[in-house]
């Protein structure tokens, strides 16, 4: 919502001098940065963890309802886009302020995958068992690739190609620019590979997994040798952060327990673990793991500031110390439980997680990241298996319910007009005040437009709600102005 005031200035011509003024904070954008959510689980690592700031209320801003549920998929935004898929087999585009539709694609299968931007193009798999490649602003198809089975894994570019996984088993890596097959590498076991890749220092990490970008070749895979425990194909899709591997792997057979384990992401011919030796004599080294009682482990972990996030289908949201035990253990710090398993996976921002659950809860939540207390949650129509996405002060996720949600924190009211002269001449500086107040007690600051342009020509500094702002501006020309001020709060909500 933007609310502008204005008040005509009268400038009399006497001399005309030329000023350049610098003034603090003074630039179109304000104080903020749009720090993009371009795929799944955020970034290349899947750190799930934005620097935004990000909801502590569950005020909706808008919704959109698709023509089905929206399942795992999860909302990419870019340059204020929403991207996401729906069952309805569509690959939407939003306006991220607005919620109204810029484009619809339509493909032959339901989508569960998460599109990934970018270079303005949009990469989706689908249950018709294609990968797309959409342009950004039109929606319109510039290629597809086919693969041996249905998809649910979510892509990721890296170096111009596109890596995703596929439920032939198989991971394909697909050159970006033309969409044909650079190579693909089957699983050991064949099975569905519902896991997306996370890529980091030429590495592709995918499943249970460690692939050579360049080329697909196996580096290493991880096995825990038991009854029910082969190679682990998970629905899990790893996070990749200071050169750690964080990922949940399950039982091949179903049973409990399932484990959310740690990783050296680079490990060495000389490591010494409890790793299986899988690859000319390299171990996997296994750091620690943590046993959830859960049938299985989809949720996929976050990782911020030291801890890790993640769901189970165990009914509990964790979360545990980044860096673990000397004994291959890790300190779980607390956990939340509900009544349904976890299948979305968390986002960290601005010291709060974010997560959804299934039916019957139907829950968006929010927690505190330090200590797992609530602060907010929102019921939505249907199983929230998608994972949030944080842009610019706002989340967004889908449910079952067919819609796309956008939480944000309320705006300031309009800004009172501004008082100040309303005759000066060229050169004088000139001072305005003005106020108003945010209803969530938010500091605010305010945007002057100076000459009538609507574009902000002025970010104030961040102010107490119901503070008066004076605001000062000089004029090299003769003329009449229209004064503007518009105001956001420390949110990012306007």
């Amino acid at each position: 919502m933007v609310n502008l005031k204005s008040k005509k200035i009268v400038t009399l011509l006497l001399i005309i001098q030329l000023i350049i003024i610098f003034l603090p904070n003074a630039n179109s954008e304000g104080l903020y940065t749009q720090e993009k959510w371009s795929m799944f689980h955020k970034d290349l690592q899947h750190s799930g963890n934005s620097t935004s700031i990000a909801p502590d209320t569950n005020n909706v801003l808008w919704d959109y309802e698709t023509d089905s549920s929206i399942r795992w998929s999860s909302p990419a935004i870019v340059e204020n886009k929403v991207y996401i898929g729906s069952y309805d087999k569509k690959v939407y585009c939003l306006d991220a302020v607005t919620g109204v539709k810029v484009w619809e694609f339509e493909t032959d299968g339901y989508i569960w995958s998460s599109p990934a931007v970018e270079e303005n193009k949009v990469y989706i798999g689908s249950y018709d068992k294609k990968v797309y490649c959409l342009d950004a602003v039109t929606g319109v198809k510039v290629w597809e690739f086919e693969t041996g089975g249905s998809i649910r894994s979510s892509p990721a570019v890296y170096d111009d190609k596109v890596y995703i996984g596929s439920n032939d088993g198989k991971v394909y890596c697909i050159y970006a620019s033309n969409g044909t097959q650079k190579w693909s590498f089957t699983n050991s076991h064949g099975w569905d590979l519902s896991s997306s890749p996370a890529i980091v220092d030429g590495k592709v990490y995918v499943g249970s997994y460690c692939l050579d970008a360049q080329t697909g070749t196996e580096l290493w895979s991880f096995q825990i040798i038991g009854e029910y425990y082969s190679v682990i194909v998970t629905g899990s899709s790893p996070a990749v952060i200071d050169d750690r591997v964080y990922l949940g792997v399950s039982p091949s057979y179903g049973g409990n327990p399932s484990y959310l384990c740690c990783f050296d992401a680079n490990p060495t011919d000389d490591s010494e673990d409890e790793g299986y030796d899988d690859i000319d004599g390299v171990n996997y080294d296994l750091i620690w793991m943590f046993e959830t009682n859960g049938v299985s482990e989809t949720s996929s972990p976050a990782v911020a500031n030291g801890k890790v996030y993640f769901g189970s289908w165990d009914n509990k949201i964790y979360c545990l110390d980044a860096q673990g035990n000397d004994d291959g253990t890790t300190t779980e710090l607390w956990n939340y439980s509900l009544n349904v398993p976890i299948y979305s996976s968390p986002s960290v921002s601005d010291g709060k997680v974010y997560i959804g659950s299934n039916t019957p809860d139907n829950k968006i939540y929010c927690l505190e990241a330090e200590n797992g207390d609530l602060i907010w949650s929102y019921l939505t129509g249907g199983s929230v298996e998608s994972s949030p996405s944080v842009y610019n002060g706002r989340l967004f996720v889908g449910s079952m319910d067919g819609f796309v949600y956008c939480f944000g924190n309320n705006p300031p009211e309009t800004p009172s007009q501004p008082d100040g002269l309303t005759v000066g001449e060229v050169g004088d500086i000139i001072t305005f005040s003005t106020s108003t107040n945010d209803p969530e007690g938010h500091q605010i600051q305010y945007g002057w437009d100076w000459d009538g342009d609507d574009i902000v020509d002025e970010w104030t500094n961040l102010y107490d709600s119901g503070v008066t702002l004076e605001t000062s501006h000089r004029w090299i020309s003769s003329g009449n102005y229209d004064i503007k001020v518009k105001a956001k709060d420390s949110s990012n909500a306007e």
